[in-house]
């Protein structure tokens, strides 16, 4: 992935490591809905009425499908660490 997308579009809203907070969900827990639709909500505005931007002008599908395998990596890397107890 090009390592400039999330720091550049998506950590001002999800916080580093895509944790969120406040009102902005914590992607590492986004729901299959959510990533049955990633690329319609990041590209295409899906989730606009929920405060969620489009950034079709400026990033293609293939950028939010990488946007998504960081978070899925991010994922994991959460249950992992809750399965063994580590912080």
């Amino acid at each position: 992935m090009k390592s400039w997308i999330p720091s550049r579009y998506c950590i001002a809203c999800h916080g580093p490591f895509a944790i969120g907070g406040g009102s902005i969900p914590d992607l590492r827990y986004a729901s299959a809905d959510v990533h049955a639709r990633f690329a319609a909500i990041v590209v295409g505005g899906a989730r606009a009425e929920r405060g969620m931007p489009a950034f079709g002008d400026v990033l293609g599908t293939d950028d939010a499908l990488a946007i998504e395998a960081y978070v899925l990596e991010l994922q994991a890397a959460a249950a992992a660490r809750e399965a063994t107890g580590a912080d």
